[in-house]
């Protein structure tokens, strides 16, 4: 929390009903004065919540051949080279993926040196080792 205008915040433990007047109370402990008339902003929350929840279901993906979806022409490992390319939606469980190799998804694309074992786990991780 902060007052309006001010570029610093204190952090503020909701201990009572009035967090105003908790806030008054931690900025007066902080720097010995308080501007109670003034507006207050929140600049965040954070909440910690407690209870039970189902087991996630462990989804395993199918097996089956993969095969690379093209190759591209990529720099890897410092060279210009012709490299394998996967979907990552495409790769099936227990797949060696060919390197050096790029893997593209929707929110990310990952480079897999030449040299490394890459692999697919039963739950569609891609285990690479180095």
């Amino acid at each position: 929390m902060r007052y309006r205008g001010q570029s610093f915040e204190l952090d503020v433990r909701n201990t009572s009903a009035d967090l105003a007047a908790e806030f008054h109370r931690a900025h007066r402990e902080r720097y010995g004065y308080a501007q109670e008339h003034s507006e207050i902003e929140i600049v965040s929350a954070r909440l910690r919540s407690f209870g039970l929840v189902d087991k996630l279901a462990e989804r395993r993906i199918g097996s089956g051949k993969t095969k690379s979806h093209s190759k591209v022409t990529a720099y890897m490992d410092g060279r210009k080279a012709a490299v394998a390319l996967y979907k990552r939606d495409e790769l099936f469980a227990g797949a060696k993926l060919q390197t050096p190799c790029i893997v593209t998804e929707y929110s990310a694309t990952t480079l897999v040196p030449s040299g490394a074992n890459a692999r697919v786990d039963q739950f569609g991780n891609l285990l690479i080792d180095i």
